[in-house]
């Protein structure tokens, strides 16, 4: 049977014990080292705690950690231990950005910016795009729910932050922190053909939203392809989703 991904992901909200969450994949390392207790200690900070519980999502950039030549995997000792550290690891291509086949999971982070840095800065703000996959700190109190209609690979986390969007929420993108995917044997690009089950199951949620946020469903349809900042074109979905 299809993974229900969605319908785990809100029995785990559901039985967060904090007030805040840390979302990301299992895979994935937060970074630098003591990630857990710097946040703490913003916490105690009012302009960061207002701006969590005022419906700003924190984003943390995603990185890939590539093995070195002699290596299959990436271990423990290969992570980075601070932003510097990552920097001189992209520079010898031993690193990249998450994903960078697929610029819209992640190209609303402006790594560029982020790699710029503004000592007096903690966070700056960004546009949400759609299919933006971004790891994230939240506020869990007044979170849509995942939509759990969706079953299997395809649209199940993307759609999430969409909805967030319409929503009302807003990006910010933290400095000083990342997370850091340790790549690993048995990863490949996955493609979702347009007869695919997902694709049945994201018509469902567009009409699920369109009802939600009142939203005529011809706004909702996805753009063909949009050009990214490298000159890319990606087609995002189906030019029939609706």
């Amino acid at each position: 049977l299809p993974y229900p991904n969605n319908m785990l992901r809100n029995i785990a909200q559901k039985n967060i014990e904090s007030n805040y969450f840390l979302l990301m994949d299992v895979d994935f390392m937060p970074c630098p080292s003591g990630t857990y207790e710097h946040f703490k200690s913003h916490l105690k900070d009012d302009f960061f705690w207002t701006k969590l519980r005022n419906n700003t999502i924190f984003v943390l950039p995603a990185f890939e950690r590539f093995a070195e030549s002699n290596e299959s995997t990436v271990t423990l000792d290969m992570v980075p231990q601070n932003k510097d550290q990552l920097i001189d690891l992209l520079d010898q291509k031993l690193a990249s950005t998450f994903h960078p086949y697929f610029p819209p999971g992640h190209y609303p982070t402006d790594y560029q910016k982020w790699l710029q840095n503004e000592p007096s800065e903690f966070s700056y703000p960004i546009q949400y795009m759609k299919r933006f996959e971004p790891y994230i700190l939240a506020y869990k109190h007044g979170l849509p729910e995942f939509w759990d209609g969706f079953r299997g690979f395809g649209y199940n986390a993307a759609t999430w932050f969409w909805e967030l969007d319409l929503a009302g929420y807003k990006y910010e993108v933290v400095r000083d922190y990342f997370v850091l995917h340790l790549n690993h044997e048995g990863r490949k690009e996955r493609i979702i053909s347009d007869g695919s089950i997902a694709k049945l199951q994201l018509r469902r949620f567009m009409r699920y939203i369109s009802r939600k946020y009142q939203v005529e469903r011809a706004k909702l349809r996805y753009w063909k392809g949009r050009r990214y900042g490298n000159g890319t074109q990606v087609s995002l979905f189906c030019e029939s989703c609706l």
